[in-house]
């Protein structure tokens, strides 16, 4: 699960309400991946007050506030499984999310509602980031910087 959280999902400058009939679908989809013992990983926008994400986004999620928390309905699947918190837009950028994958290994199964559901908010994004030019890159050694979409 990516971002279900309480920022985007109930209030926030990035919340959206189309986000509100997916936590019902995705409750009951987790509930019947629990069922099956299958392992749940969250992935969780914790970012910092001064966050150079926020340079391309607004404010949102920021730790501690209740936006980064995942929403009430999925909290107990999260505390049940695994999260991850990521203060990039990528889940792998400076995060355990490799580790976590290599210790479960999943078997990675997508059905029809989800693909939909993906395919949507990859639409979505695609549209919101459409007309932005930069991307924030960066490592530990080199600060984050903006850099042109088309210069990769």
């Amino acid at each position: 699960m990516v971002d279900m959280l309480v920022g985007f999902c109930r209030r926030g400058n990035l919340y959206s309400p189309r986000y509100e009939p997916v936590v019902s679908r995705l409750q009951a989809r987790l509930a019947e991946a629990e069922a099956r013992g299958e392992s749940v990983v969250f992935l969780a926008d914790s970012h910092l007050p001064d966050d150079p994400e926020f340079a391309m986004f607004p404010s949102h999620c920021v730790e501690g506030s209740g936006e980064d928390e995942v929403v009430p309905e999925l909290r107990g699947f999260a505390d049940r499984g695994t999260t991850v918190t990521k203060r990039t837009f990528s889940g792998f950028h400076e995060t355990r999310l490799d580790e976590v994958l290599r210790r479960l290994a999943p078997r990675v199964r997508f059905d029809d509602n989800a693909v939909g559901l993906l395919d949507d908010a990859h639409r979505s994004l695609r549209r919101s980031l459409r007309s932005r030019t930069s991307m924030m890159t960066g490592t530990p050694s080199r600060p984050y910087r903006a850099r042109s979409r088309f210069s990769r």
